[in-house]
């Protein structure tokens, strides 16, 4: 029981694990970003959108009538912006798709017998979904331990100084079971003589502020890929004011990423003749939906209060002339 424990602390405590443990957790939320219909044999939602947001690019090619996701090292020649026209597939496990490929939106622009393939890109710098959040990932694994460290602090009301090496294995002893939340009775004199007791300086409210920041960190990043979370935990009610400055700041990065695989799925379908769609999935979409309505709600309003306050001062100069 005690090694389980000890794993599942590690969850915590083990900074490089907890990280893995936010990115899976990530990534298992924002695989349901997209929905993905009609597509050809061999596609699959979960493995496109898992490929390409933990990678930030892949490639779509077809081979015999089935299509695969591959990923590419640039080659070839470079456009008037830098932008390479070819990739090279390296599969150590489909040897069969090893080769140079053009990418489908340079087909018009260079001479080439090779085959074609589909750019995906995340969003339109290429970049993996983790890394544009890895700063929240970081900063929410320190606040949980942190937090951990307070818990299990805030179970002892004093510190501990030990005198010698026999005392310093009995204090030990004492907070490992005080950690695993075991109550332990001091009965031996001799360890109470070589050791001093001092209080704890615990602050009472930390553990609000840490709890406050935690929720705010996590509200965040689900900005960051479309969700309104609140984070406010000062006031059980928050205005629509407060609600309404979170709203812009929903849609650029999802509508970023949208728009990229509206540009393959035209590619895909233009070069396969293929009916290919993609579309927005549950929650982020009533979000969009939502979000917009609420937009142009507010841009009415002002509409409305600009022509009213204009027509005021129309009657205001009529009267004075």
């Amino acid at each position: 029981m005690a090694k389980n424990n000890f794993l599942i602390e590690t969850f915590i405590t083990d900074k490089n694990k907890s990280l893995n443990n936010y990115k899976k957790g990530l990534l298992l939320r924002t695989n349901q970003i997209f929905t993905w219909e009609n597509l050809p044999s061999g596609l699959k939602t979960s493995q496109i959108e898992f490929l390409v947001q933990s990678s930030g690019r892949i490639y779509i090619i077809e081979n015999n009538g089935k299509f695969y996701l591959v990923s590419g090292s640039d080659c070839g020649k470079q456009n008037a912006y830098g932008e390479f026209t070819d990739i090279q597939v390296n599969n150590p496990y489909v040897i069969r798709l090893n080769g140079v490929y053009t990418k489908s939106q340079f087909i018009d622009d260079v001479e080439t017998k090779n085959k074609i393939c589909i750019e995906l890109k995340n969003n339109y710098l290429g970049l993996p979904i983790i890394e544009l959040l890895s700063h929240y990932a970081v900063l929410i694994t320190e606040c949980e331990i942190t937090l951990r460290s307070y818990i299990i602090n805030s179970r002892n009301i004093f510190t501990l100084v030990a005198g010698d090496q026999k005392a310093v294995r009995n204090c030990e002893m004492f907070l490992e079971k005080l950690k695993n939340g075991d109550l332990t009775i001091l009965s031996d004199n001799s360890f109470l003589e070589t050791i001093k007791i001092l209080p704890s300086s615990v602050s009472g409210d930390l553990i609000y502020k840490l709890l406050e920041v935690l929720q705010y960190l996590k509200a965040s990043a689900l900005h960051e890929v479309g969700i309104n979370a609140n984070y406010d935990l000062k006031r059980t009610i928050t205005t629509k004011t407060e609600s309404d400055l979170n709203l812009d700041y929903l849609i650029p990065l999802v509508d970023n990423m949208y728009r990229c695989r509206l540009e393959t799925v035209s590619e895909l379908n233009k070069h396969f003749n293929l009916s290919v769609d993609c579309d927005l999935h549950s929650t982020w979409l009533n979000e969009k939906l939502k979000t917009e309505s609420e937009l142009h709600n507010d841009d009415n309003e002002k509409i409305l209060q600009t022509d009213q306050t204009e027509q005021t001062i129309n009657e205001h100069i009529k009267e004075i002339v």
